[in-house]
């Protein structure tokens, strides 16, 4: 770069007016003026990117999954509990490894490995409960429903265990009185009962299959085999049947 001249009055000759000198001093006004744009650029970069929105910078920053810059951001990403229904539950390799989501609508938990999410925790979580201590009766040769003993759920990545547990009996001597454990109209368990002494019973089944989010209602229906009168409860109310749902 040129240094500007140092222009003097004349008669004074330090400074000669030719054209070198000329040529000198306008490519120092050129390069002021380039210097001077390059400044003005840099500027406006610096405006616009203050005034982009922060979500956009982060993503610019962030760039796909499984890029390099990605990888390495991930490491200092702080993994955070999440929450909302099974439904809201975000794509594993959206959220940095190692976050741990709690759905609202089912006892279980997730933890994403940066790709997949995986039911954490044990099982053993209560879905529903119902009971009734009336003594339900029925001549139907067909199942059907035994009022008070239906749970209605939202299922999880886990399989599910229904169980039943009530006295049952059949007027009929040597003839069953039949439980079972139906969604639906599939029967999962069919629950054969005694005859004419009334015994308690207790039977479970794991339910496997079920679609994650979705709800779903377990029911206890009962039959009379081939003839009498099927019963659950007892000859003399009191005795309580119950239906429990519970995560595997």
């Amino acid at each position: 770069m040129v240094e500007p001249v140092a222009w003097k009055n004349l008669p004074d000759t330090s400074t000669p007016l030719t054209a070198e000198t000329l040529l000198q001093q306008q490519q120092w006004v050129l390069e002021q003026r380039a210097a001077a744009e390059d400044s003005a650029a840099a500027a406006a970069a610096s405006a616009a990117e203050a005034a982009a929105p922060a979500d956009d910078q982060v993503a610019g920053l962030i760039g796909a999954p499984g890029s390099a810059t990605r990888t390495q951001l991930d490491t200092l990403f702080i993994p955070r509990d999440l929450r909302g229904t099974y439904a809201a539950r975000p794509a594993a390799a959206t959220v940095p490894p190692g976050t741990i989501y709690y759905p609202t609508d089912i006892p279980e938990q997730y933890r994403s490995d940066g790709s997949t999410w995986t039911v954490v925790g044990s099982g053993g979580n209560e879905l529903g409960h119902a009971e009734t201590a009336a003594t339900f009766t029925t001549t139907s040769l067909t199942a059907v429903d035994i009022p008070g003993l239906s749970v209605t759920f939202v299922a999880g990545e886990r399989p599910v265990v229904a169980r039943f547990t009530g006295l049952m009996w059949n007027t009929a001597a040597g003839v069953l009185a039949r439980a079972c454990i139906v969604i639906g109209s599939t029967v999962y368990r069919n629950i054969g009962g005694s005859g004419t002494d009334s015994r308690s019973y207790e039977s479970s089944v794991t339910i496997r299959g079920l679609t994650p989010g979705a709800s779903y209602t377990v029911k206890v229906q009962m039959l009379s085999v081939s003839a009498g009168t099927a019963g659950t409860g007892a000859a003399t109310p009191g005795s309580q049947s119950s239906l429990q749902v519970v995560t595997a």
